[in-house]
């Protein structure tokens, strides 16, 4: 079986052979069953899953290897198949066996579509994007760890250091995405209800900073807000 994920909300990752990623909302994802794999999640990651013959997709998307462990499609490019995969699992349980059949077929139609898009994508551009995707997998599943830097996942991913720059030389660079995923994290725990009686310095801890003024420095700078306007917001 191969299962299809939907990302609802918060932030997941996941890894399966060479690939992995990260997962937020919107995200579409595939992971066979039949070959091992890591998944985690953090602040409060849903999202909607289908599981699905491995020859069911292969004939509809083609080989699972080439998508299993990472995303099919960007999330800008998923709406359709956010909303159709909503609706499904809303009214799945009320279903014939012949009408969910017809959903499935649904619903893989608009996979192959997002499949598509993937595959048109150039060699070097898939080549980029898979260092981007198990970077930022590595750095949701390491990101309690102050000591996590660029050195680390270029040697746990396997991949050269200029390599690794190079995947994120347009989006500000490694360094920028490790602390941005730390303060990204950070802010959904400061307006998670299961948080609000946390301290503000333990959750920047347990989100790898260790120096509380650089936070709120780096915290503002990000969201215009200090850490404690942003919980006092959502109290």
């Amino acid at each position: 079986m191969v299962v299809i994920g939907l990302g609802i909300d918060g932030i997941g990752y996941q890894q399966q052979g060479e690939r992995g990623t990260q997962l937020g909302g919107g995200d579409v994802s595939l992971l066979s069953r039949a070959r091992p794999f890591v998944v985690g999640t953090r602040s409060a990651y849903e999202e909607i899953r289908l599981a699905v013959p491995r020859e069911t997709i292969e004939a509809r998307i083609g080989p699972v290897e080439a998508f299993a462990g990472g995303c099919v499609g960007a999330p800008s490019a998923s709406a359709e198949f956010k909303a159709f995969m909503r609706k499904l699992a809303a009214s799945v349980a009320w279903m014939t066996q012949s009408e969910a059949q017809v959903a499935i077929d649904s619903a893989l139609h608009l996979l192959g579509c997002l499949a598509r898009d993937t595959a048109e994508r150039s060699d070097t551009e898939v080549s980029l994007a898979m260092a981007v995707s198990l970077a930022r997998a590595h750095i949701v599943r390491r990101i309690h760890d102050p000591n996590l830097d660029p050195h680390e996942i270029h040697v746990a991913l396997g991949i050269s250091r200029a390599q690794l720059y190079r995947a994120f030389s347009q989006t500000g660079g490694i360094a920028a995405a490790i602390r941005d995923t730390r303060l990204d994290l950070a802010y959904r725990r400061l307006t998670s209800p299961r948080d609000d009686k946390r301290k503000i310095a333990t959750i920047a801890y347990a989100c790898g900073f260790t120096d509380i003024p650089t936070f709120n420095r780096a915290f503002r700078r990000r969201f215009d807000l200090s850490p404690r306007d942003v919980r006092t917001g959502h109290a």
